[in-house]
């Protein structure tokens, strides 16, 4: 993969500590270069440095160009950490950059390694909209500074000695307090609490008693440390007179329009939930010759989905998503990392403990809940995966969002030898 680029950053790898990266040097337009030089110091890998290194000793002298490359470079290693690439695919993605560098390609063309596809830029849209919070600390952090960067007006300044993450609507509030009539069900705390829109910053330790605070007695004793904060963020939320789900909505969709506009991301926001007839949306194996889908607006399409060179063709959107569910897992890939790509499903997967056959997996869901229907899920012997030592059904309840559900996947796992595309019929 790497060819004699592999050589010249031997030479150049001990000129360059990673934390000396940002101190570039220009008569003109160094500013804007090191600012990128110290987000991508912040990533919590450091693999992206190959790639920069040989990039920077080839054009040093050229501010506007190193800018240009490093602001890519780090919209490409933001995805990588937030998406939880791992680290061999990490390595390969910055392979490829590296022979493209050294080839001297188009690094800004469309399939260049450096730029996001359409599906990685709809996966990281997705990750950036869910429970942000579930994310490890230093993944987050980065997250929620480069927003409050993005909110400030290029003075905000990150080097307190502490910076903390604060939930605004706590993630335990008592049952009596204001937090429970505006936010009035579980399943409505747990839908917003770790998202976006519901965090902020602190320049000081987090302090777990106030965390349960009412709203009011919150930012003015907890959230202004002397009567003001430093971040942006957090001045926003400090502004609000209550944290209702409206305001909470507001704020979540004003971040991600913020950070579409910060890495340049070319992807809708993903609505929350599957519309209330998205469920249930006829999904026949022979309804895309229905006369009247077009009339009545019903999603009929068909997938064709290929595996090693073999396709299946005119799949129903329920067929295509198990069909590449269950190759991944028979490649070795967990159900659990595939849910959390698709993360609007949040019953994409039920199972049981151990490797049970089609009539034991329904007995025993039946016997905890209803979802054990055999309906609701792919629930036949070639159809349930076995996986860590339990068994797994892949729900069948897929509506218009079943394409970008695949999409989601197959951005994650480029290699496994499987894909995915609407199938087009050949008028006669």
């Amino acid at each position: 993969m790497i060819t004699r680029a592999s050589s010249d950053l031997r030479m150049f790898w001990t000129a360059y500590d990673p934390l000396d990266l940002a101190s570039y040097e220009s008569t003109a337009g160094a500013e804007q270069v090191n600012e990128m030089l110290k987000w991508l110091c912040r990533i919590d890998n450091t693999d992206w440095i190959p790639p920069a290194i040989l990039f920077m000793a080839r054009n040093k002298s050229d501010a506007k160009a190193l800018h240009r490359f490093f602001a890519d470079l780090e919209r490409l290693a933001a995805f990588l950490m937030n998406c939880r690439y791992g680290i061999n695919e990490r390595i390969e993605r910055y392979g490829k950059l590296l022979d493209a560098i050294e080839q001297g390609v188009d690094l800004y063309a469309a399939d260049s390694p450096l730029q996001l596809s359409d599906a990685e830029c709809r996966l990281f849209v997705t990750e950036l909209n869910g429970d942000l919070y579930r994310q490890v600390p230093k993944r987050r952090l980065y997250v929620l500074l480069r927003l409050d960067s993005a909110l400030s007006d290029g003075s905000a300044s990150y080097d307190h000695s502490a910076i903390s993450i604060e939930h605004v609507l706590p993630q335990n509030p008592p049952a009596s307090s204001q937090w429970c009539e505006w936010f009035p069900t579980q399943e409505l705390r747990d839908r917003w609490v770790h998202r976006l829109g519901n965090l902020l910053l602190l320049n000081h330790k987090k302090n777990s008693s106030a965390s349960n605070y009412e709203f009011m007695k919150k930012k003015t004793s907890y959230f202004m440390k002397g009567g003001v904060s430093p971040f942006p963020l957090t001045t926003q939320a400090i502004g609000e007179s209550e944290w209702t789900l409206k305001v909470v909505g507001a704020r979540q969709e004003k971040a991600i329009k913020e950070l579409k506009d910060v890495w340049r991301i070319k992807a809708d926001l993903p609505t929350d939930e599957p519309a209330t007839n998205d469920l249930d949306e006829p999904d026949d194996d022979d309804a895309s010759d229905d006369p009247d889908s077009e009339r009545t607006g019903k999603d009929y399409t068909k997938f064709d989905v290929t595996i090693n060179g073999v396709t299946q063709e005119t799949l129903s959107k329920r067929k295509a998503v198990l069909t590449v569910v269950k190759h991944l897992c028979d490649q070795g890939v967990s159900p659990e990392e595939i849910a959390k790509l698709v993360p609007w499903r949040t019953t994409m997967f039920c199972s049981v403990d151990g490797d049970v056959t089609s009539i034991q997996f329904v007995a025993q869901q039946k016997a905890k809940v209803d979802s054990g229907d055999k309906r609701r899920y792919f629930c036949d012997d070639d159809e349930l995966i076995h996986a860590t030592g339990r068994t797994y059904a892949v729900t069948n309840g897929w509506g218009v969002k079943a394409f970008q559900a695949i999409q989601n996947i197959l951005a994650k796992y480029p290699d496994k030898g499987v894909k995915c595309d609407k199938h087009i019929k050949v008028k006669e």
